[in-house]
């Protein structure tokens, strides 16, 4: 190796290393000059926000001091500019300028970004006249939603919901209360809020909504609802989510509450209702249970504090399943939720928004209080008429009714956990257990009251919430003998759940079935309603003549009604009708038959007059329908056969004859070869039987007097429908599987009108919720039309259909400025095809 470059390889080591002796220690002290590291930080002031005058170019000033850059979000609001709109680190002076303010007080929220801070800032306008009364507080807002119900300005939708929609600028701000998180709703469109001044609400949003707990809401109301749901519940806000602004609240503290003083302050809209509460010493009755269990929207557990009240506390299915799996806590202690007075008026939820609000109840069995329950086989016996005098609320005395049960579980015409008794001084009541029994008419039973709930359902007086185990004695007896008694004996009042019977009456509309409410009449003009739900009878023709009927009497929001037990009860309707019999009805009135050949086809003929006699005959030149049987004497039955069909669509009327009565005729159709079948019967209303169309039930809404009252007249091959009415026929012959094609046509000159289909599918008489969000819509169709217009929708029918309820529901688009002479929706072509 070169002698010189080892030497110059030697200085060069010795320089370096004289070089990085000197600079290390300079590098080692460089960063005591660095800058120190500065938090994160946003303040706004004021905190409360600025009020700025009403004049067109007014302004006001904000300062931000933040240790970072920041930006204002632009404003949606365009009657306001903000300058600067960015800014760095320090302290800034904001000017908001605004235009002239001709309405009410307005407000705005900034939304300032700095770094990963964000806060914001209100920014008011006063009113025009000067005045800053910009928030309406919920207590105001119920005071609104009640005159507009006093002045007539709301809505009632068939479920019975009042709805009143904000036209104005109605500015509320409250902190969400709920959680959104937990799910303990039935929406994610849902929530609470709460104001300043304590007073809480629901909310529902058009959409799905993202406000956390602790979000405070400013919420233009207008272009929003007021709401009641079923003329009953709390007021609920429908709130559009584009009017909504949402910024950093505080939760507000829980009240601390008894349960009893919880319904001591217990009306609807009252003290409490939507409000965030603590509830002390309170414990759940059931301690077996879990949160929630089942596949219902929510599952509701009795919470009581061995007081004399007990609330429900519901938990919802769309709760996390690590929390609703859970046994509930087994002591006793406080809890906190939204208390919500439900739909009986008297009674309360209280909604938990999730688990941590549970924290405070104790899961020591130990710690419970414990009421003792008097022993039952000391428990006195009250008349029946001593019963109805108790007042409202739980039973706390050891007593117990005893009667004979008059209604019938066989015949399904009363839910299965009610039963009516009567008693030996023929006195009846209603008695509700907390599930089904197996009580048969005729059975003699003691009931123990304790514990039970005294209340009038709908009107009718009840003691509900009896455990079966509160049965004591039951042995088989025989039924009383109906009390024979009058219609107008009955409005009385003095025959409630008593089993009568009715003389001398008849239906009002022969051709209709048991099923809903059907009118009896005396022939002095008398009318009651004789109600059938979801009973073994339901679908059955009523009874034809003129005779006796047997029920137990009830009542239901003022209205009495009687309610048979089973077919039996109206056998002996059989005499002459009023008019002496002379009718005829024929069942059914039009047939719609393919093109192969048919053959003993039945039709029922129905009078009330056992000793008219009929016949029936076949249209003139229509040798290709003949009967085998055409005549009778009273109620009977005709056949008729039918030729294949080897050319064109044809129909054939056959014209039932009486002496002294008006003839009723049906009409075939049969189909060509390869033809769609139509199960619509009557499907273009070219018959009708007493300014009636023929297999359809038109069912008019509204009462005498008012502007939308429901009416209907025969139309050119259709109906016209007015005001507020409905219009069904349940379609048979559905195939479970099949698709088909469902569709009517529509024609109306003017928007005074609106209306839209409420169908469904049925299966072995029960209905069927496939397809309910077509078939069953909330919008309506509205506005004028220049012609025919065809509505058509293709389903597949679900599994276990066999049949479909097409029905049409009309309305008047404003039943206050509702014109009955030029306002109606024309109705045909109804089609139901197999596709």
């Amino acid at each position: 190796m070169n002698k010189d470059f080892l030497l110059k390889k030697k200085w060069l080591t010795i320089f370096f290393a004289t070089i990085l002796g000197v600079c290390l220690p300079l590098f080692s002290g460089c960063s005591e000059d660095d800058d120190e590291y500065v938090e994160p930080n946003l303040t706004i002031e004021p905190a409360d926000g600025i009020s700025i005058d009403q004049t067109n170019g007014a302004t006001g000033t904000f300062t931000i001091n933040s240790t970072r850059d920041w930006s204002i979000e632009k404003p949606s609001d365009t009657w306001l500019s903000v300058v600067p709109m960015t800014g760095k680190a320090g302290k800034q002076e904001i000017t908001v300028t605004v235009k002239e303010n001709t309405g009410k007080a307005r407000a705005s929220v900034l939304n300032i970004t700095a770094s990963s801070l964000k806060a914001s800032i209100e920014i008011r306008q006063k009113s025009k006249d000067g005045t800053e009364d910009l928030y309406t507080s919920i207590a105001a807002l119920r005071d609104i939603f009640k005159t507009a119900e006093k002045d007539g300005k709301v809505t009632t939708a068939d479920d019975g919901t009042i709805t009143y929609t904000v036209t104005e600028d109605l500015m509320v701000k409250g902190v969400v209360i709920s959680d959104r998180n937990a799910s303990n709703l039935n929406s994610k469109k849902a929530g609470y809020i709460q104001d300043v001044e304590g007073n809480g609400v629901n909310f529902r949003s058009d959409k799905n909504h993202e406000y956390d707990m602790g979000t405070q809401l400013i919420i233009n109301l207008n272009g929003g609802t007021l709401s009641r749901y079923k003329g009953k519940n709390s007021m609920q806000l429908g709130i559009l989510a584009d009017k909504v602004t949402a910024t950093e609240g505080v939760i507000p503290t829980p009240i601390e509450v008894t349960i009893d003083e919880l319904f001591a302050n217990g009306a609807t809209d009252g003290k409490y209702d939507g409000v965030l509460v603590k509830v002390k010493d309170a414990q759940f009755e059931n301690i077996t249970q879990t949160y929630y269990s089942g596949n219902i929207t929510f599952a509701y557990h009795d919470v009581t504090s061995c007081g004399t009240n007990i609330i429900s506390v519901p938990f919802s299915k769309y709760m996390a399943d690590d929390f609703k799996n859970k046994t509930v806590r087994k002591g006793k202690g406080s809890f906190i939720g939204i208390a919500v007075s439900n739909l009986s008026y008297d009674e309360w939820n209280v909604y938990p928004r999730n688990e941590n609000d549970l924290e405070e109840m104790s899961d020591d069995e130990s710690t419970r209080c414990v009421v003792e329950k008097p022993n039952k086989d000391q428990a006195i016996l009250k008349a029946i008429a001593d019963i109805k005098k108790i007042e409202d609320g739980k039973i706390t005395e050891n007593i117990k009714v005893k009667g004979i049960v008059t209604s019938d579980k066989d015949g399904k015409n009363i839910n299965g956990n009610n039963i009516f008794i009567q008693d030996e001084n023929h006195q009846g009541f209603c008695l509700r257990f907390a599930e089904p029994h197996s009580l048969a008419a005729g059975t003699e039973v003691e009931v123990w009251l304790f514990d039970g709930t005294r209340e009038n359902f709908n009107d009718l007086n009840q003691v509900s919430g009896l455990p079966l185990e509160n049965i004591i004695n039951q042995k088989q007896s025989s039924i009383p003998a109906p009390f024979e008694t009058t219609i107008a004996q009955i409005k009385e009042g003095n025959l409630e759940s008593v089993l009568v019977e009715i003389k001398d009456v008849e239906f009002k509309d022969i051709s209709q079935k048991y099923k809903g409410g059907q009118t009896i009449q005396t022939c002095s003009g008398e009318e009651m309603i004789v109600y059938t739900s979801n009973s073994v009878f339901a679908d059955n023709t009523v009874a034809q003549g003129n005779g006796s009927i047997v029920g137990n009497v009830s009542i239901n929001k003022g209205v009495w009604q009687l309610c048979m037990r089973n077919a039996d009860d109206a056998a002996n309707m059989n005499g002459a009708r009023c008019n002496g019999g002379l009718s005829i009805t024929l069942d059914p009135k039009n047939f719609n038959l393919d093109a192969e050949a048919h053959q003993n086809v039945e039709v029922n003929v129905i009078s009330g007059n056992t000793t008219l006699a009929w016949t029936a005959t076949v249209e003139d030149g229509k040798t290709w329908c003949t009967l085998a049987e055409n005549s009778g004497v009273g109620t009977g039955k005709f056949t008729f056969n039918i030729e294949a069909n080897s050319g064109e669509q044809r129909t054939v009327n056959i014209t039932v004859s009486a002496i002294g009565v008006e003839p009723q005729t049906i009409t075939i159709i049969q189909n060509k070869q390869g033809q769609t079948l139509n199960l619509v019967q009557n499907a273009d209303f070219t018959a009708w039987t007493n300014d009636t169309p023929d297999e359809w039930f038109v069912k008019p809404q509204g009462k005498e007097g008012d502007k939308d009252k429901g009416s209907y007249k025969e139309g050119s091959s259709s109906i016209l429908l007015k005001g507020k009415i409905y219009l069904s026929q349940s379609v048979t012959n559905i195939i479970a599987g099949k698709t088909y094609t469902i569709s009517y046509e529509y024609n109306q000159a003017n928007d005074e009108m609106r209306h839209r289909i409420w169908s469904n599918w049925s299966g072995n008489g029960s209905k069927l919720t496939e397809n309910k969000d077509v078939l069953q819509p909330s919008t309506y169709i509205e506005g004028a039309t220049s012609n025919w217009k065809k509505i058509s929708l293709e389903l597949k029918a679900p599994n276990n259909a066999d049949a479909f309820n097409f029905e049409i529901r009309a309305y008047a688009t404003n039943k206050d400025t509702f014109n009955q002479e030029t306002a109606e929706i024309a109705f045909r072509n109804f089609q139901v095809i197999e596709k």
